[in-house]
């Protein structure tokens, strides 16, 4: 895989994790860097579980995973997609951090408006992260 030092033997480890009980439902391995790859094997790998686990209602990620491609799949699928559209930048200034959210900007990206509805109702200090690398 690339890296800042050139090029590294390592793999890209994906995890499905059952939020209620965070027991490890499925997992994936790949050389691919890129999450946004990820999403659609890792939801053909939940479709395999038994029925007994019921079937999966939510996809939470970060914004490694968010591409235009993967809302529509998982819409697809019946599954709803919380996923960060973007990165928040880090130590925001106290004042900042306390003002009023700026008005919501108008937009008629349908991606966006199927998550942005459901990303401001979520609180802000909650963070997912679900990728690892092995080398």
């Amino acid at each position: 895989m690339p890296s800042h030092d050139g090029f590294v033997q390592c793999y890209n480890s994906q995890a499905a994790v059952d939020v209620e009980t965070m027991l490890i439902v499925a997992t994936g391995v790949s050389q691919q860097t890129n999450d946004k790859q990820q999403v659609e094997p890792m939801l053909a790998e939940l479709k395999n579980l038994p029925e007994a686990l019921g079937l999966s209602e939510v996809l939470l990620a970060n914004s490694g995973y968010f591409s235009a491609n993967n809302v529509k799949v998982c819409h697809e699928q019946n599954i709803n997609p919380l996923t960060a559209m973007g990165r928040d930048s880090h130590h925001v200034p106290l004042t900042e951090r306390l003002a009023q959210d700026a008005p919501a900007p108008e937009t008629d990206d349908p991606v966006e408006n199927m998550l942005l509805p459901k990303i401001r109702k979520l609180p802000t200090l909650v963070r997912i992260q679900s990728t690892s690398w092995l080398c």
